[in-house]
């Protein structure tokens, strides 16, 4: 028999292949894989069905979602809640979401925060982790010398070519130290392509999206994240030159994966190897879904294994 866990009583198995997510991101905690995503079909406008949390033991059945945080009138943003990372950090559980008020204008990370991974969850500050001027989304939170960063991407929408930036953050997660720090931009990798977003003659938006760092066991920091490339929405690598999120970063030659799908994170599983977290079907919009691949360390870098 399948055991998982469930915040809200027993309910029915879920089929990892019949989740709809995009931009998986799991923790594995005490023997139970916690699995979060973007869960909104309507993903792109419409309200938002709130941030949900699946519980797993063997990462192919699923609890059903509970609910850790939904829209309500005391919170500014109620549509395109995208890419929930959820992080233990210093005792507690975060979430960082991206959120969107296109009313008012803003799109950006925000922090929530919860003594339990199954919530509920509640805004930590209310203020945004990115650059609140520009449109910024799928800030990742990463620890180096026990200072905790925020890697972030900023929106192609308006700059037509995306850019991924580092902002230090002060020990509690609640405040910005200093000014982002911009680490490179989609067109500066050998393997992306532009899209037509805006205008159905130039190929000129390029894309960043999903960042998210691993270092090695020999210590070299890479840094996974997603963009488009001939073979469409795709997983690539970079790699930081002096072993700090500070960079400079430059880019590896051949993507990590190329079957139309991205937005992807690593996590160990509890027999100790490495997965990749990511969403397939990229192109089928309502039909992605999670999938967990095997990744190993050959020569420094990150290689597909396959697998699910």
């Amino acid at each position: 028999m399948v055991g998982f866990l469930c915040g809200e009583g027993e309910g029915e198995v879920i089929k990892r292949q019949e989740i709809y997510m995009r931009d998986p991101f799991v923790l594995p905690v005490d023997g139970v894989y916690y699995l979060t995503g973007t869960t909104d079909k309507h993903w792109y406008g419409g309200r938002s069905d709130g941030l949900k949390i699946y519980t797993s033991t063997d990462l192919e059945h699923f609890s059903e979602p509970v609910t850790v945080f939904a829209p309500r009138d005391d919170f500014w943003s109620f549509e395109c809640w995208w890419a929930p990372e959820l992080h233990f950090y210093k005792g507690r559980y975060y979430i960082f979401c991206t959120f969107d008020n296109k009313q008012k204008g803003r799109k950006g990370t925000q922090i929530l925060v919860s003594d339990s991974a199954l919530g509920s969850f509640e805004p930590l500050v209310d203020q945004l982790v990115t650059n609140e001027e520009w449109e910024c989304l799928d800030a990742t939170l990463y620890v180096e010398d026990s200072v905790p960063y925020a890697v972030y991407c900023r929106e192609w929408t308006k700059i037509y070519n995306g850019e991924i930036y580092v902002q230090r953050l002060s020990a509690d997660l609640k405040t910005k130290l200093g000014p982002p720090l911009l680490l490179f931009d989609a067109k500066s990798a050998p393997w992306t392509v532009g899209l037509n977003n805006h205008d159905a003659n130039k190929f000129d938006d390029y894309i960043t999206d999903g960042p998210y760092l691993h270092r090695t066991k020999s210590g070299r920091l890479l840094m996974i994240w997603s963009s488009f490339s001939k073979d469409g929405y795709t997983v690539g690598i970079a790699a930081s030159d002096d072993g700090s999120v500070l960079g400079p970063w430059k880019h590896l030659e051949k993507p990590l994966f190329t079957g139309d799908g991205g937005h992807a994170m690593l996590f160990r599983d509890f027999e100790g190897r490495l997965r990749m977290a990511l969403h397939v079907n990229n192109s089928e919009l309502g039909k992605e879904h999670p999938r967990f691949m095997y990744v190993r360390e050959e020569d420094d870098t990150l290689v597909c294994e396959g697998g699910e």
